[in-house]
C-alpha cells in the first residue's frame, strides 16, 4: 500500500525489508522489527520506519508565557492517554546554543522517534532538524517558527525538506500584512503606532512583522510605527518596554503587540502612567486575558493564536504518519478551519462585536 499527500508518502513494507532501518533508526527497546510494517517517506529522500511506540521529544524556545504553558499542559494531559507513548519536554530558555545542544543530544541518544520542534533560531537548527533528525529515524513537525530560513515563506514552502509537516501560518508576512491593513482601515485617528514585538533575531517572527509594516506603509504612507521595542514575551518585560515607548512617543495614537503577554504588560504600563484609553490597543494572541480585555473595552481587536489546536495538529500529524495515514506538509491557521470569508493567509480578527463563541486556548 502506498498513499501520497503533498510530498509525504506512507509505504507498508515487510519486516525483513525494514530490519536494517529499524536497527538504526527507531528508538526504544520496543522497536522490534516485527512491529515495523510502515515506513514514512519524507522529502527529499528519507525513509523513516514507524515502529514501536511513539517516543516524543518536544523542543520549545522557552516555557515562560501563556502560549507555551498551554502547549505543555495539553501534551502532559494527552501523552499518557496514548498507549506506550513517552515524552520529554526541553526548555530552550530562549537561548539558541542551549536549544541546539538539547536537540543534538536528543538525536544522538537514540531515545526518540518523533519531535515537535519550535526553534529559537531556525537557521541554526536547520541541519539538526532537517537532516540529522530524520536520518536518525525521527519524524519532525515544526510550528509557526519555521526552520532553514523559510520563516518568511507562505503555505507549503514553510515546510523544510526533511521535516514531516509545518503547522501554523498565523505569523507569516502575509498574515501580518492583512492584520495591519485591517488595523489602518479601522483605526480612528492618525495611524501612528508604537509596537511591542517578539524577541529580536535570531528569533524569526519579528522580521515577518517588520516586513508587513513595510508593505502596509507602501500602500498607506500615513501609517507609521513611530516606536518599536522587542520584548522577552513576559508581562514584566513588556511592561518595562511599553513604559519607555509611551513616554518617548506622545504622538502615537495606537499600540500593536505580537502576543497577548505583551498586551498585558502594555495595559499595565498605560495604567501606571495614568494614560488608560489614550492609545487604541491591537492584540495578537486572543488569550484568556486578551479576550477579557476585549470585552472590557481595554483593547480594540485581537487576532487569535491557537496553542492547543496547533499542538494537537502537530501530535496528530506524527501519529497519523506512524499509522500509515495521509499527512499534509502544510497545516494552516494553526490547524483550525479557515473561515470561508478569510483571505488567502487565513487572517482572522475579533472585535467585541464579532467574538461570538470563540474560546481562548492560551
Amino acid at each position: 500500500m502506498t498513499a501520497r499527500t503533498r510530498g509525504v508518502t506512507i509505504t507498508a513494507a515487510s519486516a525483513l525489508l525494514l530490519a536494517a532501518a529499524v536497527l538504526s533508526g527507531c528508538a526504544g527497546e520496543d522497536s522490534a522489527a516485527a512491529d515495523c510494517d510502515t515506513v514514512v517517506q519524507v522529502p527529499p529522500d528519507y525513509s523513516i520506519p514507524a515502529c514501536g511506540d511513539p517516543h516524543l521529544a518536544v523542543f520549545l524556545p522557552g516555557t515562560n508565557n501563556a502560549d507555551l504553558q498551554s502547549r505543555i499542559q495539553y501534551l502532559e494531559e494527552t501523552i499518557p492517554k496514548i498507549e506506550g507513548a513517552t515524552m520529554t519536554i526541553f526548555d530552550g530558555k530562549f537561548d539558541a546554543t542551549t536549544q541546539l545542544n538539547q536537540i543534538e543530544n536528543a538525536i544522538q541518544s537514540g531515545q526518540y522517534n518523533a519531535a515537535i520542534a519550535a526553534p529559537v533560531d531556525g537557521v541554526l537548527m536547520c541541519d539538526a532538524l532537517s537532516k540529522k533528525a530524520p536520518a536518525a529515524g525521527m519524524l519532525v513537525v515544526v510550528p509557526n517558527l519555521a526552520i532553514c530560513g523559510l520563516t518568511a515563506e507562505e503555505g507549503e514552502e514553510l515546510a523544510a525538506p526533511g521535516t514531516l509537516a509545518y503547522v501554523g501560518g498565523t505569523q507569516s508576512p502575509d498574515y501580518w500584512t492583512d492584520y495591519l491593513t485591517w488595523i489602518v482601515e479601522h483605526h480612528e485617528g492618525e495611524p501612528k503606532f508604537i509596537a511591542l514585538t517578539d524577541p529580536p533575531a535570531p528569533f524569526p517572527l519579528t522580521a515577518n512583522f517588520q516586513e508587513a509594516v513595510k508593505r502596509v506603509h507602501e500602500k498607506y504612507p500615513e501609517f507609521e510605527i513611530v516606536g518599536e521595542a522587542a520584548t522577552d514575551l513576559t508581562v514584566a518585560g513588556s511592561f518595562a518596554e511599553a513604559q519607555a515607548l509611551i513616554q518617548a512617543h506622545p504622538e502615537a495614537t495606537g499600540l500593536v503587540t505580537m502576543f497577548s503577554t505583551e498586551t498585558e504588560g502594555a495595559l499595565q504600563a498605560l495604567q501606571a502612567a495614568g494614560a488608560e484609553g489614550s492609545l487604541t490597543v491591537y492584540d495578537k494572541g486572543a488569550t484568556g486575558f486578551a479576550v477579557d480585555a476585549l470585552m472590557d473595552g481595554r483593547i480594540a481587536a485581537t487576532s487569535p493564536e491557537r496553542a492547543i489546536t496547533s499542538t494537537a495538529a502537530m501530535l496528530n500529524a506524527i501519529l497519523d504518519a506512524r499509522a500509515g495515514k495521509d499527512v499534509s506538509r502544510f497545516i494552516g491557521n494553526d490547524g483550525a478551519p479557515i473561515p470561508d470569508d478569510a483571505p488567502a493567509s487565513g487572517f482572522t480578527v475579533f472585535t467585541a462585536d464579532t467574538l461570538g463563541d470563540f474560546q481562548p486556548e492560551n
